[in-house]
């Protein structure tokens, strides 16, 4: 009985080492392609960020132009700004007449003006 005994136990043992191995194979796999997945990941991301980077630096330089016209643009209407808040805060209708004219006599100028140099 000792004698299947212990051939029960080498047969165990032998089974155990190759499910270790196997599972070992496995484990080593699974962490390769986890590893191939994290590169790819990694150079997908790192495409993005070079094309988001590409698309700022086309934008950003618009985007600042175009908020340094709009300032430029806003530079005209603020004394009627100004006029407006002085006739909502006082007791003066005056203010809000003079805010309101000064508004359409400036756009009136830049309308008009840029239609006679289309014309040229």
């Amino acid at each position: 009985m000792s004698d299947k005994f212990a051939q029960f136990v080498d047969s165990f043992v032998a089974a155990m080492e190759g499910f270790g191995r196997e599972v070992e194979s496995v484990a080593a796999r699974f962490l390769e392609a986890i590893l191939r997945f994290l590169d790819d990941a990694r150079r997908w991301i790192e495409r993005v960020v070079r094309r988001i980077i590409e698309y700022a630096a086309k934008f950003l330089p618009a985007l600042g132009r175009l908020a340094w016209s709009l300032f430029k643009l806003s530079l005209f209407y603020f004394p009627s700004l100004v006029a407006l808040i002085l006739g909502v805060s006082g007791p003066s209708g005056i203010w809000l007449f003079t805010a309101i004219a000064y508004a359409a006599f400036i756009t009136a100028i830049g309308l008009s003006y840029g239609r006679s140099e289309r014309g040229r």
